[in-house]
């Protein structure tokens, strides 16, 4: 037996409730927790620790499709203004205005452009020219050196060879008269017509020389003469020889620059004589009557 244990038994002493703190009333209504279902009560779930996770970028979000509409012709035409896309028929006053701008005034301008500076078509009136140019023959003249120089105040620089077929109106003549011949003698040179010849005497030929004139079909020239050529002017011939069939320098004189209008370079007409107006080569020339020189002519 255990010395320690005492085999009488003790009365039993009741125990003291231990003071307990006085719980706050629970909110109207509601069922306190020893009452509630045991389906309503809270599990305690297990404390997991999980690694951060790292952010993921978000994808921009489309806008969400809206239920606006197209505009119709209606709602266009209001925000402009109210503006039919529809053409409107313009007025028949402008119409015509259009037409006779695009049509007369236009062309009318471009025409009287081309025929005043650039080049013009004449029609041959008599046998001066014969038997290079005939009565009836069309030509177009070029007048784009000779309006220029003029409208730039260098009428005395125009460029006018020997040889070339001239259009010109006369010294004391009405402007709407208008001559055409060949070009014969140049600025300062002087132009000598004896014994039916043309002889022209210049620096390079101080002793001169007669002109070899292929077109004259050896018809003499007739009235004798001198004449000095001006600086500004030029001495011209038709190239009909007969008796009283042209009119030219040796009545008129030099002929000035400043009334050259152009040079022919282009019959039309007739179809069967189409081309160019041939250029005279007058670098054959003889010194006399008829001994040939050594020495060319300046064109």
């Amino acid at each position: 037996m255990n010395p320690n244990t005492d085999p009488t038994p003790q009365p039993a002493v009741p125990s003291q409730p231990e003071p307990v703190a006085p719980q706050p009333a629970p909110p109207a209504g509601s069922v306190p927790a020893a009452q509630q279902p045991i389906s309503q009560l809270t599990k305690p779930q297990p404390l997991s620790v999980q690694p951060p996770a790292s952010p993921q970028p978000t994808p921009p979000s489309s806008p969400a499709p809206t239920s606006q509409t197209t505009p119709t012709a209606e709602a266009a035409s209001t925000d402009s203004g109210g503006d039919s896309d529809e053409p409107t028929e313009k007025p028949l006053w402008r119409r015509v205005l259009g037409f006779l701008v695009s049509w007369v005034v236009v062309p009318a301008i471009l025409v009287y452009f081309v025929h005043t500076f650039v080049f013009q078509a004449w029609y041959v009136d008599g046998s001066s020219m014969e038997p290079t140019l005939e009565n009836g023959n069309y030509l177009i003249v070029s007048k784009f050196d000779a309006s220029w120089k003029k409208m730039t105040g260098q009428a005395d620089k125009l460029d006018i060879q020997r040889g070339d077929v001239v259009i010109f109106t006369p010294v004391g003549m009405a402007r709407d008269v208008f001559y055409i011949k060949r070009a014969i003698g140049l600025p300062g040179e002087k132009v000598v017509v004896r014994n039916g010849q043309v002889r022209v005497i210049n620096d390079a030929n101080p002793n001169g020389f007669v002109l070899n004139e292929p077109y004259v079909g050896n018809i003499a020239l007739e009235g004798d003469g001198e004449w000095t050529v001006p600086a500004d002017s030029v001495f011209v011939l038709g190239d009909n020889r007969n008796p009283g069939a042209s009119q030219d320098s040796r009545f008129l004189g030099p002929i000035p620059k400043r009334q050259m209008v152009g040079i022919a370079s282009l019959r039309l007409l007739p179809v069967n004589e189409f081309g160019s107006i041939n250029h005279v080569d007058y670098n054959t020339a003889t010194t006399g009557p008829s001994s040939p020189s050594s020495s060319t002519s300046p064109k």
